[in-house]
């Protein structure tokens, strides 16, 4: 009988060792089994000499691109309005000319973030309007800032514009598709997943139940951030006042509702967190949170005027919030911030977890 060596991979007759190596011999049918177990070895082998993949978090992608899209603004506004002025002359930026130019700008930065945060992300369209999102509200405030006032026409746009990020997005899908991770081959496969049987891993989708502990305690950051707001400014300026300007007593209302705003994104983050339901999480944590707003306007006016007044201001809307229409628009500005908050918390924070699985034959 034929029996064989695997390290010379020679026949040989008659004979229980090699008489090249002096290793033993096996018959063919231990051949195949030592083949495999070489073959696996090697294979499990290169597989860790391999680096490991890190996908992009969304959040990593959403901060990569609101920098790129502001940096792009920032660097590129000076030298294109300076060739302006070097083309046509001063005139032609004053009026028409400027805006164009200055718009033509903006919407080329939030392309541009657009399409980097959307690279590597299998929701991309998501991760780019975060990301524009950003931009736009990045640019009207540094108009307000600037002593522009806040029309009707510029608190369109910038939704507007922001809506321009994510087409943006799914085009940078599709150009930097995500990081296609290959399944792992199961146990005793030799180093192929093609088995006669083997076990299929599949995912349900769940329903996520709602936290409400968690919607009570953004409602109550909400209300605590509204009525701070004015008292928080006035600490910064007591203590701080000689570092940081704080403007003209016209610009305490936009102050403190930038104070509040920033406690509001917080509190709307904190509610839809790892729930994975961020846009359910974020409604009801407007509707509640816009309902507890202007309860306190009523009880406290003294407490959420201000804020509530600066929300106004930056949309070029009514300014008095204590009014019919101005209660009104407080409602829905509140009511939309909170939901797209809770959307972008649930997308930074996705939920973590095992998945439940079922197994079925092949």
């Amino acid at each position: 009988m034929q029996l064989y060596c695997p390290n010379c991979r020679l026949s040989t007759a008659a004979a229980e060792r090699c008489p090249h190596c002096g290793g033993r011999l096996v018959s063919p049918t231990e051949l195949e089994s030592v083949r495999g177990r070489r073959e696996s070895s090697l294979l499990g082998a290169a597989r860790k000499a391999e680096p490991p993949l890190i996908a992009p978090s969304p959040f990593g992608r959403v901060l990569v691109g609101t920098v790129a899209g502001l940096g792009l603004y920032l660097g590129l506004r000076e030298s294109f309005l300076g060739l302006l002025v070097i083309v046509g002359g001063p005139e032609l930026l004053e009026g028409a000319g400027g805006t164009l130019a200055g718009w033509t700008l903006r919407v080329a930065a939030v392309l541009a973030a657009g399409l980097l945060a959307g690279g590597g992300r299998g929701q991309a369209g998501l991760t780019g309007l975060a990301a524009g999102v950003m931009c736009a509200g990045a640019f009207h405030l540094l108009d307000v800032f600037s002593g522009l006032k806040a029309t009707q026409w510029d608190a369109g746009a910038v939704p507007a514009l922001a809506a321009l990020a994510f087409p943006a997005g799914m085009v940078g899908g599709r150009l930097w598709p995500p990081t296609i991770v290959l399944p792992k081959p199961p146990p005793g496969s030799r180093g192929s997943s093609l088995l006669r049987k083997q076990t299929l891993l599949e995912t349900k989708i769940p329903i996520r139940p709602t936290s409400w502990i968690r919607i009570a305690i953004g409602v109550v950051l909400l209300v605590a951030s509204i009525a701070a707001a004015d008292f928080l400014r006035s600490l910064i300026k007591t203590h701080l006042g000689h570092i940081l300007q704080l403007g003209s007593p016209a610009m305490i209302p936009l102050i403190d509702c930038c104070l509040a705003m920033f406690g509001i994104m917080l509190a709307g983050v904190y509610a839809s967190a790892g729930t994975g339901a961020g846009v359910r999480h974020g409604a009801i944590f407007g509707l509640f949170g816009t309902v507890a707003a202007l309860v306190l306007l009523a009880v406290k006016p003294q407490f959420a005027e201000l804020p509530l007044e600066g929300l106004l201001l930056l949309t070029g809307m009514e300014d008095n919030p204590r009014s019919g229409s101005g209660g009104m628009a407080v409602a829905l500005l509140l009511f939309a911030g909170c939901t797209a908050c809770g959307a972008f918390g649930g997308l930074l924070f996705p939920r973590l977890g095992k998945r439940r699985r079922r197994r079925s034959d092949d």
